[in-house]
C-alpha cells in the first residue's frame, strides 16, 4: 500500500483538477471540525495549518457555504459583455468602412459613447481582438 502521505498528496490532486474540488475540500474540512475532530487533527491528517481549519470553520459560521466557495481573482472586467459587444459591433462596421482606428481613438470612443475609462494598452488589445478582415 501506497504511503498516507503520497495517497493524500493524490487525492489533492484529484480535488485540484476537480471545478468544484476546493470547495468540497472545504465542506468536507467543516464536517470533519463539526463531526467533533478538533483543528489539529484535521490540520494533521491533511497537511492543513490549523489556522487554515479554523479559518474555514469560521467562514462557514459567518457566511455559509457561499463563504467556502472561491472569491473570483484578480480585477473585475471595466467593460461588460454588452459594451464589449457593442466595441466589437463598432469596429466591424468601421472596418468595413475602412476606417482606420489607433489605440488613443479607440480609448476616446470608449469614454464618450460607453463612459468607461480604459488604458490605450487595453484599447489596442480590444483592436486586436476584434480587428477582422473583410
Amino acid at each position: 500500500m501506497a504511503d498516507s502521505a503520497d495517497e493524500i498528496a493524490r487525492l489533492r490532486e484529484e480535488i485540484a483538477r476537480s471545478k468544484d474540488g476546493p470547495y468540497i475540500y472545504k465542506i468536507v474540512v467543516v464536517m470533519l471540525r463539526k463531526g467533533g475532530l478538533s483543528s489539529r487533527h484535521i490540520a494533521n491528517g491533511l497537511g492543513e495549518s490549523v489556522r487554515t481549519v479554523e479559518r474555514w470553520v469560521a467562514t462557514y459560521e459567518a457566511k455559509g457555504l457561499a463563504g467556502l466557495r472561491e472569491a473570483p481573482k484578480g480585477r473585475p472586467p471595466r467593460l461588460n459583455p454588452s459594451q464589449s459587444s457593442q466595441i466589437a459591433e463598432m469596429l466591424r462596421q468601421a472596418a468595413i468602412a475602412g476606417e482606420r482606428w489607433t489605440g488613443r481613438k479607440l480609448v476616446l470612443w470608449i469614454e464618450r459613447q460607453l463612459t468607461v475609462s480604459v488604458s490605450k494598452r487595453k484599447a489596442q488589445r480590444l483592436l486586436r481582438r476584434y480587428r477582422k478582415p473583410c
